[in-house]
């Protein structure tokens, strides 16, 4: 009679056993969630207060850029069309001291998402050139400010132009306020990124600042950053760090005319690329300036 007992109790304690052992390994994997929980939401603490500086700091160095656009088309020897003369507005980033500015080239420009275009006329193929000249650019400050500029340079591929304020010697150029390019940073795949913008006019123009991650890194033809919440093109991206990623753009298939419309994917541009093209700018200007300079004094 004894043994059976015996049996009887070991067997309930081995039960035991195994039911401990699952409760405490329940137990661990609940304390892991907690932990990883609470350090996910300690980074997203961190983003938030590194984005609410970022727009505190850096918000004035987004601007709106507007300017009159007239676009014609040409090809055979003639000029086909005149669309006439439009409106344009766009938001830009100064990113030097001198009040360089970066904006979006389809914004300021929307025939240039097109391209040349092909035509058929009698049977044979008609290559159908698109241009458009600006005027009358301005940059809109933060205070409402408006400053007159020019275009200096542009790349289309890139979707970059570059305009820069005119110096007349009746008016004053304010202090700008920039971001500089020259130290930017790097981001991985699903790392956080903290976006500037602006709204519309009907929202008064004003900054905000969107949260994004990275959900694609391009290494080939070029580095690209893509992301959600991207916009045409011509405002900052910084990384969960705070430092400058780079700026927002646009790629387009190489298809011209109605089919480069399609397949339009917004990208970030890593600041260090921006600032080579940057650096052509401040160039151009310079090399204009001096022509200029030196027709006056020829006169």
């Amino acid at each position: 009679m004894i043994w059976p007992i015996m049996i009887i109790k070991t067997e309930s304690n081995y039960s035991n056993t195994k039911e401990r052992r699952k409760m405490k390994k329940t137990l661990l994997s609940l304390v892991m969630v907690v932990c990883m929980a609470s350090a996910s939401l300690a980074a997203d603490e961190a983003v938030i207060k590194t984005a609410k500086q970022i727009y505190k700091t850096q918000g004035d160095t987004v601007v709106w850029v507007s300017a009159v656009s007239k676009m014609e088309l040409s090809g055979m020897g003639m000029l086909l069309g005149n669309q006439g003369e439009q409106e344009v507005e766009a938001v830009g980033t100064v990113i030097h001291e001198s009040g360089l500015t970066v904006v979006s080239s389809a914004s300021l420009n929307p025939m240039s998402m097109l391209g040349d275009i092909a035509i058929e006329v009698q049977g044979e193929s008609q290559k159908i050139n698109t241009q458009s000249q600006l005027s009358e650019v301005k940059m809109i400050l933060a205070d409402g400010t408006e400053i007159d500029c020019k275009l200096v340079l542009e790349d289309r591929d890139l979707n970059l132009s570059f305009i820069m304020p005119e110096k007349k010697e009746d008016v004053k150029l304010p202090k700008f306020k920039y971001i500089s390019l020259k130290e930017g940073g790097k981001s991985e795949i699903l790392d956080s990124l903290i976006l500037l913008d602006r709204l519309g006019k009907s929202l008064n123009k004003q900054c905000q600042v969107l949260l994004s991650r990275v959900s694609a890194v391009v290494k080939k033809p070029r580095i690209f950053y893509c992301a959600s919440e991207l916009n045409m093109g011509g405002t900052p991206v910084f990384t969960e760090n705070g430092k400058i990623l780079g700026i927002t753009s646009i790629r387009k298939p190489k298809a011209k005319g109605i089919m480069a419309m399609t397949g339009i994917t917004p990208v970030v541009i890593p600041a260090g690329d921006v600032m080579e093209i940057a650096e052509q700018a401040l160039e151009a200007n310079k090399t204009k300036k001096e022509t200029k300079e030196e027709v006056k004094e020829d006169k």
